[in-house]
């Protein structure tokens, strides 16, 4: 039990697996599309399974962001022995070809060739406000995208995290954040523990510069690396130390609730 008095920092959930380590596999079902969400790239979207060397799994989510080129986050690939892309009954073997494990996204090459790749718009053109919507695999059952609106932009690295309602559960870290007219704008990848508001996704200016920088130096292992959001409360990035230390719950425009947050490993 905690000391009467004592600060709580917030607990930051990666979805994928941010959090659970899985013993079997599952299959990626494909759900019916809900209404108003037609124009979204659904089958841009992809179910990743990754195993470490015991054979444990971590669930998470991936985009297609090109011919047989597939963005997900660095924790879902963490320690990965071995790791599969899966869209309903289909099964790829996929390898780590680039990444950066600081900004948490890792780039992925599987052979699915017929994957409708979305088009990028930069996450600094959305505004608070705007509809979005949160597509992704919850561990274990079908694709699931919901809608939310955008609550705020926060600066990190020359781009924008984008702060949405639009929800995410486990499963869903590597999956992708679309406007109303399918273009993705963001990668979801942690959230917090507590409220409505706390989801967040990275911006995809932060693609470009991680395919800038080319294919992996041997033995490079960028999962492997503490992202920005994993690291201790002392070293969190400007924004979310804000978060962290403000007394009233608020955090940012529209946005409030108690704040206590974790880790997600």
């Amino acid at each position: 039990m905690a000391e009467a008095g004592a600060f709580h920092f917030p607990r930051l959930l990666a979805t994928l697996y941010a959090g659970a380590v899985l013993s079997a596999g599952f299959t990626a079902r494909v759900a019916a599309a809900e209404p108003g969400t037609e124009a979204l790239p659904a089958d841009s979207v992809y179910a990743v399974e990754a195993r470490d060397a015991r054979g444990n799994m971590r669930a998470g989510s991936a985009v297609a962001i090109a011919r047989d080129t597939l963005l997900t986050n660095c924790h879902v690939t963490r320690q990965a022995a071995s790791i599969l892309v899966t869209r309903g009954a289909q099964v790829w073997r996929a390898v780590l070809r680039a990444g950066s494990g600081e900004l948490d996204l890792c780039v992925l090459a599987a052979p699915v060739a017929a994957a409708r790749v979305p088009r990028l718009r930069e996450a600094a053109t959305l505004v608070p406000g705007e509809t979005v919507h949160a597509a992704g695999y919850p561990a274990g059952r079908a694709m699931r995208v919901r809608a939310g609106t955008v609550l705020a932009l926060h600066g990190h690295e020359n781009a924008s995290v984008i702060q949405t309602s639009a929800a995410f559960e486990f499963g869903a870290s590597g999956g992708g954040l679309f406007d109303r007219h399918g273009n993705l704008a963001g990668i979801l990848t942690f959230r917090m523990v507590d409220g409505e508001d706390g989801y967040f996704a990275l911006p995809t200016e932060w693609i470009t510069r991680i395919i800038a920088q080319g294919a992996l130096a041997s033995g490079a292992q960028p999962d492997e690396v503490t992202a920005f959001w994993e690291r201790p409360p002392a070293a969190l990035p400007a924004f979310l130390a804000r978060i962290a230390h403000d007394p009233s719950g608020r955090r940012g425009s529209g946005t409030s609730g108690p704040l206590r947050v974790t880790p997600g490993r």
